[in-house]
């Protein structure tokens, strides 16, 4: 067995069954803690949509919203569907729908963070998974120093 043949087995291996399971793991535990946020406010986040921005600074939050689904809806994601359907049958639907609205949550979550731990850069906020996760870190070192034993 070739070093590559091994690094593609490792990889077929972390992208199966473990990926899925720790996807749908942390789905389901973002729709319980932040109490089935993604159905609980629809209203409130609809209402949000048509609501002007703030100081004519910026994009409006449907400019935000279409800005989202752009880069999250892609090729791979219609195409998917139907190849879900060719390969799994009608029920792969179902279980597409299911999906979607736990990760609703965890996408929920992810933004949240990223709008708790933006940095203003000369005038510019940025942030996003790496701002988050490098803070997160250092504040946890600090809980546990500060922490009594």
């Amino acid at each position: 067995m070739t070093f590559i043949q091994f690094l593609v087995n490792i990889a077929n291996l972390l992208w199966s069954t473990p990926i899925i399971i720790l996807l749908f793991g942390a789905s389901l535990y973002f729709t319980f803690r932040c109490k089935f946020v993604q159905v609980r406010d629809l209203k409130y986040q609809f209402s949000l949509l048509a609501k002007p921005s703030g100081g004519g600074e910026g994009i409006t939050p449907f400019e935000a919203f279409c800005n989202t689904c752009a880069y999250r809806i892609g090729n791979s994601n219609i195409s998917g569907v139907g190849i879900a359907v060719l390969v799994g049958g009608p029920g792969a639907v179902i279980w597409m729908v299911i999906c979607s609205l736990l990760n609703a949550a965890l996408s929920y979550a992810e933004n949240s963070l990223g709008q708790v731990y933006k940095e203003d850069q000369d005038g510019v906020y940025t942030g996003g998974a790496f701002y988050y996760m490098q803070k997160g870190k250092i504040l946890s070192r600090r809980r546990k120093l500060i922490s009594p034993p």
